[in-house]
């Protein structure tokens, strides 16, 4: 009898607690009366007495992929009706373990006499494996480490979860070519992605990266030794140790390997084409100057930019650091003239070329081409002196010789100068005034 009295009362209880409703519950929520035993605890269960609690628990079922598992809650604080179903919809749709592995997440529930019970039921859209290969990266610098190591590694793909809120689908795109650009010789070939963030939004994701090569990895690897053993041969060829003088002799070296070549073969639009092959677009002279200056300790930048009338098309050309100063290089350019293609400000050459300003350090240097390659400027002839210069002008008479004063012959002297008197109508000339003697 009593007995059954104690199951009355779970059936009861259980169907005052079907009456709590939720906008979650159509999803993940069913419930049924408890009809077991009433016996000891379970000790697999996962005690929870509040919601951060629930999550917690939710969340370490998914780390470790446990398909089921008992949540027991004791003394709980809230409803566990409701915010088992609240819990369940933000771990599978807003936290990233759940938006990336989990394909289904539902329960039920029971009564037991003083605490309810919750079987959970997880379904996955990931292996066992694939949750343990997430990369975890706790900042920016973490991350672009671990994105630049799997590229360089020619990995396929990389899961990697970030909680820096500055990372998302265009930051990796726009990473993964800056590195390129900045070593063109490890991967030899610019790559592309796919990649997909879980959540769909938020500061804190999983990013799952699927990374895209032009050629296999086993063909690459051979492409960069010989791209590499290239660039120790040009270290080696140069004769030059100071910055600008070496600059110009890097930038002779490349475009003398390129002069006989071909900008529309294949390649051309890299550091290997160029290099290896003597093949070379802008873009190839740009990325093998990048890699020659870094070889030889020239800080150098790939610029992206356009080029030409009317806002021009796609063009790539270089930035130097030298002395403290930044340059434009455009070997493209410098392969026709070199004193438009080497050493050129921002002043000189804006208007022609177009960049992203901000993106990129100023250039303002005085140094020229002519300068670094020691040309002599030509001669500027000596200006005329001014007509008003008095003081050139009395010099000038003063050490001229006098002139000759040839004498009048006799009988030409000028008469004395004469008077008129009164009567021949002049004015006559005062008396001189005469002393009166006392």
């Amino acid at each position: 009898m009593k007995k059954a009295l104690l199951l009355l009362l779970a059936a009861l209880a259980a169907l005052s607690f079907s009456g709590c409703g939720s906008i979650y519950e159509d999803e993940y929520y069913y419930e049924t009366p408890y009809t077991g035993d009433i016996g000891p605890r379970s000790d697999s269960a996962t005690e929870v007495r509040n919601y951060s609690m629930l999550k917690t628990a939710l969340t370490n079922m998914i780390v470790n992929r446990t398909e089921k598992g008992e949540l027991r809650f004791t003394n709980y604080n809230g409803s566990p009706s409701e915010d088992l179903a609240a819990a369940c919809f933000e771990i599978k749709s807003e936290h990233p373990l759940g938006a990336y592995a989990v394909e289904s997440l539902s329960y039920d529930t029971s009564y037991v006499v003083s605490y309810y019970m919750a079987n959970i039921y997880i379904g996955y859209k990931r292996t066992a494996e694939e949750l343990r290969s997430i990369v975890y990266a706790s900042d920016l610098s973490d991350f672009d480490r671990s994105l630049a190591q799997a590229v360089d590694s020619f990995d396929d793909d990389l899961v990697i979860r970030c909680y820096d809120p500055a990372v998302n689908e265009d930051y990796v795109l726009a990473f993964l070519k800056r590195h390129y650009y900045a070593d063109p010789v490890t991967t030899v070939l610019e790559p592309a992605a796919e990649v997909t963030g879980y959540p769909a939004e938020g500061p804190n994701r999983i990013f799952d990266i699927r990374l895209q090569y032009a050629l296999s990895g086993q063909r690459l690897r051979p492409m960069s030794l010989a791209l590499q053993s290239k660039l120790t041969d040009a270290a080696a060829a140069m004769t030059e140790t100071d910055g600008p003088k070496l600059a110009l002799e890097l930038a002779n070296y490349l475009t003398e390997a390129c002069a006989a070549g071909n900008p529309a073969s294949p390649y051309a639009d890299t550091a290997y084409g160029a290099l290896v092959n003597g093949n070379a677009g802008d873009k190839g002279y740009a990325l093998a100057f990048r890699a020659l200056c870094a070889r030889c300790g020239i800080d150098c930048a790939v610029v992206e930019g356009s080029f030409g009338a009317m806002g021009g098309q796609a063009h790539f050309w270089n930035i130097i650091g030298l002395e403290g100063e930044h340059y434009h290089v455009d070997l493209s350019v410098f392969a026709e003239d070199p004193a438009t293609g080497f050493l050129r400000s921002d002043d000189e050459i804006w208007g022609a070329y177009i960049w992203d300003t901000e993106a990129y350090p100023a250039c303002a240097g005085a140094l020229t081409y002519a300068e670094v390659a020691g040309i002599p400027a030509p001669e500027e002839p000596a200006p005329d002196a001014p007509e008003d210069d008095q003081t050139s002008a009395t010099q000038g008479e003063a050490d001229a010789p006098a002139p000759e004063v040839t004498p009048a012959p006799p009988g030409d002297e000028l008469p004395p100068e004469e008077h008129p008197g009164p009567e021949e109508g002049g004015e006559a000339l005062p008396e001189p005034p005469t002393e009166k003697i006392p």
